[in-house]
């Protein structure tokens, strides 16, 4: 009967693991490069308009740069030490790189005035604050995946960018 259940969960975990890889990371890889390029193309745009563009622009791109690779990381090594139950040091691993996220996805959400674009925004620029917002769900939706479901942890929430890291967790 422990054995069944066993199987069962494991079964689960794997099946959890397949959906924030094929859903989660499949959205969030495709999104980025048009993301930076919109970012790109809005700061050059209206950076002397709103000074905080070429901040935003920095910061998504480095976003971009730490989730492509966290994705890289959880596919090669991470995720699949989850599916198998996890060690200690490997949640350790996954909660700090969801901490460093967090804090850069509550920057973005500050410099981009919580996704509101102003009344003279154009279309790329109302476009790239619908693209951020929805870049910051996904990653936030498949953060609750692994900590919450896979982990038992509690769900994460963006992190306020005047909070340190140690503060957020």
């Amino acid at each position: 009967m422990a054995a069944r259940r066993e199987r069962a969960e494991a079964k689960r975990r794997t099946s959890l693991v397949t959906h924030i890889v094929e859903h989660h990371h499949a959205h969030e890889r495709g999104a980025l490069p048009y993301i930076v390029s919109l970012l790109a193309k809005v700061a050059g745009r209206w950076r002397n308009r709103d000074r905080r563009l070429d901040a935003l622009c920095d910061v998504g791109q480095d976003l971009a740069d730490t989730l492509e690779a966290y994705m890289e990381e959880e596919e090669r090594r991470l995720l699949p030490a989850l599916a198998a139950g996890g060690s200690d040091a490997v949640r350790g691993e996954v909660s700090r790189h969801n901490r460093e996220l967090l804090l850069l996805l509550g920057r973005i959400r500050a410099l981009a005035s919580g996704y509101l674009a102003p009344d003279w925004a154009d279309q790329d620029y109302r476009a790239l604050m619908e693209e951020l917002e929805a870049l910051e769900e996904s990653v936030v939706e498949r953060m609750h995946v692994a900590n919450h479901v896979l982990l038992g942890a509690e769900a994460p929430r963006p992190v306020d960018p005047k909070e340190t890291p140690e503060r957020a967790a």
